[in-house]
């Protein structure tokens, strides 16, 4: 019976994440809450972004940090970077994060501050790490979102955070859509021991670096991206 558990709550763990990252920090009471990854209540359209739409859009790699897995987790951290600049939003959550989260990610509350392994940091409610945000995104449109494990975790949760705050007009406008790397480097590699950002990021571009931190994730994910050179075709 224990291997039975062990091995249907290794099976969920990576349905949810990327590869193994996560397993070791992911307590077996969450296993019933990570069957079934919500989708938002309004699901913009889907649609193939054309290859040459590429060649005009800019690419930014976007990441976020949550409170735990449960389906209604909090965004605690939300990243993305261009070629040029970078956006970094902690945002204090409506709830209390996880002990496996916060293992996890490095990010405590205490009263109403956060702090990231122990540094206290700058937050923001929601509604104004949206607004922040989305002009992060307008000063670079037309742009493409791009993050690992993209489709399945961060993509509707960015997505929710938008409807919550009434700005899913604002990320439609300025965004052409989003590209999962997950898929793609399964596709464009096959056979490969895993597939987490870290083991790619180690295997591809020779270095380590502070996974599961927001910033530092779509840092490494751009070098990443950059020292494999992906196609157009490939993105689209």
């Amino acid at each position: 019976m224990e291997r039975k558990l062990q091995q249907r709550y290794d099976n969920l763990t990576k349905a949810a994440f990327e590869g193994t990252t996560y397993q070791c920090g992911v307590t077996m009471t969450h296993v019933s809450v990570i069957t079934e990854i919500p989708f938002p209540k309004v699901m913009p359209t889907m649609n193939k972004i054309e290859t040459n739409f590429f060649s005009s859009a800019n690419k930014i790699y976007c990441d976020i940090e949550t409170t735990s897995l449960h389906k209604d987790e909090d965004i605690l951290q939300i990243a993305a970077t261009s070629e040029t600049e970078s956006c970094d939003l902690y945002i204090l959550p409506s709830k209390s994060i996880s002990p496996a989260s916060s293992d996890i990610t490095g990010l405590t509350v205490i009263g109403k501050n956060m702090f990231y392994r122990g540094r206290k940091v700058d937050t923001h409610s929601l509604k104004d790490a949206i607004l922040l945000f989305v002009k992060f995104l307008e000063s670079h449109q037309p742009c493409v979102l791009i993050g690992h494990n993209f489709h399945t975790f961060d993509f509707p949760r960015i997505i929710r955070a938008f409807e919550l705050t009434s700005m899913t007009d604002h990320l439609c406008k300025n965004t052409l859509g989003a590209v999962d790397t997950l898929p793609l480097f399964k596709k464009a590699h096959p056979g490969l021991e895993k597939y987490s950002q870290e083991h790619l990021v180690g295997l591809f571009v020779k270095q380590t670096y502070s996974a599961h931190n927001a910033l530092s994730d779509v840092k490494s994910l751009q070098k990443l991206y950059t020292t494999v050179g992906v196609s157009n075709q490939q993105m689209s």
